[in-house]
């Protein structure tokens, strides 16, 4: 009986000793808690991320959790792991299974993928299960509202605009411009939206120069950059895209030797991502392209010598995991510690919710983790508040987590230089300090400039205003040809020839003359004074607006109402059905429409959208000599809002204008009678007409391409010699022969106008006036 009681006593002993020499022995955790684990392995299907190479690392942390008495000390972690193979449907089907499967699990581990670990982070809180990810880094996970019990062990994406604005502040940085990639998740778009909304939390005064996305070419958009000088870029976006990017930059000319720009781009882009041949530029000119650029990434694996929770330093880990047998298996990840790190924040969480639920048994009545159900809600909530709560020191580094549940860790600042990636700087996302490791190197040795702080250098694309002078002077001239002709036609107006020609219509060719010589007029003062007296400039535009057009209803109305008339009485007396005379007052009426609604489209165009001077800018340029200093060429215009819509209104109108004189022309080309027949006269005004449209009209949309001077030239003398060699056509022939040959022997010379001679008498006609002796005429010709 002595020796069995020895014996025992032996045995007592001898499991005592064994416990003080072998306390990681997890023979001794006698409780299991279930989790599930889920990892992307085979990706082929889906050519999502493959986190196989994480494994190891996952599965060495929770051995060591494991192995540990310090914690969950009657507690073994049991990980069940599913190759999720980052499709979300199916990542989904295998998580519904292992719910409806037992035995109950408390939390689940995983994804390594964003896609297949949104719909299951989005599922979970419905059964009051928590969820941490080691290495899924899509922003939009950080959406508390959808996905409020998941946590993430590897810093989001999104953690690089920590580090990004505290280089702007240190380099006084205000002023930058964005560019991301468009996707179907948004991914890039929730970066940079991240980095807005954290200069705006921060209050930290900055200026947004251009905010550009873009999905397959971004030409265009960094077009746009290049013309809004954006000296800090931002990019965002998945590394082929970002060679475009750097190869539309170097094709452009953005990246002179005139300004330093400044780029940052993510830093999880492979080592020589830019030596591709799938961009117009070839490796050597993306090389060169991105010379000088930023990389912001997270730190992985800590530098500063610090024992982790698990008593090891960095490099003693590093040499542990790469001893461990799984990881033979599968290629490293360079992620891999925040694998590690994730088994020791589910057991710390876990166990600081078991040390609750045993300081309370009442009010948690008795319940400890083995008791967990899917209805738990309460365990939920502590479970929850613990995981915030949660700091301790990683192989990764200091571990803790923001209120979006993701990690707030230490990222790593590069710079690549001639080819390699400098070690910059060290940004504690914790405490949000940026700590100088080396300084940054910069072409000439100059910190760029932001272009905040510029100096303008304005130049006033303005007309010599002695050639302003000298059209003012043409167009007196051109008015007072105006009056000589209206004096003649006065003057003359009894003569047969002045009467053949309408001579009262004819008042209204000249008066129309003069008011496009007076729109010249305005024209010429406004590019005059638009600088010196810029109160005058919107009283010149109307002037200019309203005088043109009317002058030109004036007199095309008066040119092809006559001719109109001989049309009509010339298709008469062609075999057609006679029609009545038209008489001046008829055409005149029709004159009076034609303006009358010249005047209502004026009238509506300065009623609601008036003619208003608007200072454009032209052209903007960096002076070679100083990259702060920019050069802006402006220039004041008389524009509206929808001034477009109404010179294609008027412009219509007086197109149909020309044309239907141009076929009214047509129609007269065979009358014989050589008085009446205005058909080429006509033809060649039109043509002038026609000519000054197509000249001067793409000029005025390539303004910012011309010189003023030489523009108001152009389009100046080309209407005031289009006004000049209509008066002259219309009247000087009429003139000459009113000044060579008298009336009556006119009428001899063509032996057509007897109708128009009393034969008693031998004297004209006045009865035969206008229609009346043209119709002669033409009934006589006829016969």
């Amino acid at each position: 009986m002595t020796v069995k009681i020895q014996l025992g006593m032996a045995i007592i002993y001898l499991h005592l000793a064994l416990v003080a020499i072998l306390p990681g022995c997890q023979s001794l955790k006698h409780k299991v808690l279930h989790i599930s684990g889920y990892v992307p392995i085979d990706t082929s299907a889906s050519g999502g991320y493959s986190a196989a190479g994480m494994l190891s690392a996952v599965k060495m942390g929770f051995d060591d959790v494991n192995n540990s008495t310090e914690i969950l000390r009657d507690y073994r972690l049991q990980v069940d792991w599913s190759d999720t193979h980052c499709l979300a449907g199916y990542s989904t089907s295998l998580f519904m299974k292992d719910i409806a499967q037992k035995p109950t699990k408390i939390m689940l581990v995983g994804d390594g993928c964003s896609m297949s670990t949104a719909p299951i982070a989005e599922t979970c809180p419905y059964y009051n299960l928590l969820m941490i990810s080691y290495i899924a880094a899509s922003p939009i996970l950080s959406n508390k509202q959808r996905y409020p019990t998941f946590f993430r062990m590897a810093l989001p994406d999104s953690s690089y605009n920590g580090p990004r604005i505290a280089i702007m502040q240190r380099l006084n940085w205000t002023r930058f411009a964005t560019i991301h990639q468009l996707e179907n998740s948004n991914y890039f778009s929730l970066m940079t939206t991240d980095l807005l909304n954290r200069l705006r939390d921060r209050k930290i005064p900055h200026s947004i120069v251009a905010l550009e996305s873009f999905r397959d070419d971004p030409k265009d958009q960094v077009e746009n950059l290049m013309r809004k000088d954006a000296r800090v870029i931002v990019v965002n976006m998945y590394s082929s895209k970002a060679r475009l990017v750097f190869c539309w930059a170097y094709k452009l000319g953005f990246l002179n030797s005139t300004v330093q720009r400044v780029w940052m781009i993510p830093g999880f882009y492979t080592i020589n991502w830019w030596n591709s041949t799938n961009t117009p530029c070839t490796p050597q000119e993306l090389r060169a392209a991105i010379n000088y650029v930023i990389l912001t990434d997270t730190l992985n694996l800590r530098q500063d010598g610090k024992k982790s929770i698990a008593g090891m330093t960095a490099p003693e880990y590093d040499k542990r995991l790469k001893e461990y047998p799984p990881t033979k298996l599968y290629k490293l990840s360079s992620y891999n510690p925040f694998g590690y790190d994730t088994a020791w924040a589910v057991a710390l969480a876990l166990n600081k919710t078991l040390n609750i639920l045993k300081s309370n048994p009442t009010l948690y009545k008795n319940r400890l983790l083995e008791d967990f159900s899917y209805n738990d809600t309460e365990m939920r909530k502590i479970m929850l508040k613990e995981m915030f709560a949660l700091q301790f020191e990683g192989v990764s580094g200091a571990v803790k987590f923001d209120k979006f549940g993701d990690r707030s860790g230490t990222l790593t600042v590069l710079q690549r230089v001639n080819g390699t990636r400098n070690y910059v700087a060290l940004y504690d996302g914790i405490n949000e300090i940026l700590e100088m490791k080396s300084r940054f190197h910069w072409r000439d040795n100059r910190v760029p400039s932001d272009g905040s702080k510029n100096t303008t250098i304005v130049i006033l694309l303005k007309v010599n205003f002695s050639l302003c002078m000298v059209m003012v002077a043409l167009s007196a001239i051109g008015i007072g040809l105006s009056g000589v002709f209206f004096y003649a036609n006065h003057k003359y107006r009894s003569t047969p020839i002045m009467k053949m020609s309408s001579s009262k219509l004819n008042i209204f060719i000249c008066i129309g003359a003069m008011l496009m010589y007076l729109s010249i007029v305005f024209y010429s003062i406004y590019q005059g004074v638009k600088y010196t007296h810029p109160s005058y400039v919107a009283a010149l535009c109307e002037l200019w607006k309203w005088s043109l057009p009317i002058g030109f209803t004036l007199a095309f109305g008066a040119i092809f109402s006559k001719t109109f008339r001989i049309y009509i009485i010339y298709a008469s007396v062609q075999g057609k059905p006679r029609r009545r005379k038209l008489l001046d007052k008829s055409l005149f009426q029709l004159i009076a429409l034609l303006v009358f609604i010249d005047i209502i489209i004026l009238s509506l165009w300065s009623g609601i959208d008036p003619l208003r001077p608007e200072v454009k800018i032209i052209d903007t340029r960096i002076s070679i000599d100083d990259p702060d200093t920019r050069i802006e060429k402006r220039m004041t215009t008389c524009t509206s809002p929808y001034m477009i819509y109404w010179m294609l209104i008027l412009g219509t109108e007086k197109a149909v204008f020309l044309l239907f004189g141009a076929v009214v022309a047509y129609g007269t080309r065979n009358v014989s009678v050589k008085e009446l027949n205005d058909s080429k006269l006509i033809t060649i005004i039109v043509y002038n007409f026609i000519l000054i449209a197509i000249v001067t009209g793409p000029l005025r949309f390539a303004l910012h391409s011309m010189a003023p001077t030489g523009y108001f030239i152009a389009d100046s003398i080309l209407a005031w010699l289009c006004v000049t060699t209509m008066l002259n056509i219309i009247f000087i022939p009429k003139l000459k022969k009113v000044n060579k040959v008298n009336s009556q022997d006119i009428f001899k010379s063509t032996g057509t106008l007897q109708n128009s001679i009393d034969k008693s008498t031998g004297n004209y006609n006045r009865a035969n006036s206008a229609s009346g002796s043209i119709d002669s005429v033409l009934d006589n010709r006829s016969r």
